[in-house]
């Protein structure tokens, strides 16, 4: 009787297809994760930002004095651009911007660098002023939160009503893309 020498080194190919499925299986998993993370983080800094929002407003009313929300890169000074971090502030100056003397209350970082957020109001302003009242300064807009890759079914608009209460936009008619108030589409260009 024949013996053989399995001294061969390498694999049958059974071996090899059940590599394959195993890698198969997980890299299908893996891609499909990517709009759900996608998702996360988008939600995860719309929260962000409706936490800021909240937090101005109901200090406003309990110190009766306007507080403001404004875009920052540094933390130290406000600029146009609301996808890093918000600063919250009173104004001691009555200049309506923060610069020294004011009063810094709290910093918003915003997690992801994957995050466009665009801020639209009446009177156009690139702040948000709240008064002692609760209410914007006139103010009532929306933040457009979106992914980089601008993909309107991850994009979350954050209404300011006019009383200064932020809301999340809806979709109404189930088409997988966020309304806002006016009824019309969210849009991330």
């Amino acid at each position: 009787m024949p013996s053989y020498n399995r001294s061969f080194l390498g694999f049958t190919l059974i071996e090899l297809l059940i590599a394959l499925a195993i890698i198969s299986i997980a890299l299908s998993l893996t891609v499909g994760s990517f709009p759900m993370i996608e998702r996360y983080n988008v939600e995860h800094n719309a929260r962000n930002v409706v936490n800021a929002v909240m937090y101005s407003r109901s200090l406003a009313i309990k110190e009766g004095n306007s507080v403001f929300l404004c875009p920052s890169k540094n933390s130290s000074t406000c600029d146009k651009t609301w996808s890093n971090k918000i600063l919250v502030y009173k104004n001691n100056n009555s200049d309506k911007t923060f610069d020294q003397g004011d009063d810094l209350l709290q910093v918003y970082s915003l997690e992801s660098d994957a995050i466009l957020i665009r801020w639209g109001s009446f009177q156009r302003k690139d702040y948000l002023e709240f008064r002692a009242n609760g209410m914007s300064n006139y103010q009532n807009g929306t933040f457009t939160v979106c992914h980089t890759n601008r993909d309107t079914t991850t994009a979350i608009p954050i209404i300011i009503n006019v009383a200064g209460r932020p809301y999340f936009g809806r979709d109404k008619n189930n088409d997988g893309i966020r309304e806002y108030s006016s009824g019309k589409p969210v849009k991330c260009s």
